[in-house]
């Protein structure tokens, strides 16, 4: 009898020295990322009128048209235009 307890025991022990080990992890280092942020795309620039600005995307060229009420996205087209 006492032979059955041991085994049983020495089972149990091995189980729990072995759930033990499983359960230490490397800890995940955050990943650093380097680039620029949202905030830090756009440039902003007034017009010569006061009444419209201009916000500029530094990284896709995206030019906005800004007025009192909403704001345009100008295309390349319509910049052409307005040059000609």
């Amino acid at each position: 009898m006492k032979n059955i307890k041991d085994i049983t025991i020495s089972i149990f022990g091995v189980i729990g020295f072995i759930s033990i080990l499983s359960s230490y992890e490397k800890p995940i280092e955050p990943q650093q990322t380097f680039s620029t942020p949202e905030s830090h795309v756009w440039s902003f620039h007034l017009a010569n009128d006061g009444t419209r600005a201009y916000s500029i995307n530094a990284i896709t060229g995206e030019l906005r048209e800004v007025n009192k009420a909403n704001y345009t996205v100008l295309s390349l087209a319509k910049r052409q235009q307005k040059r000609n």
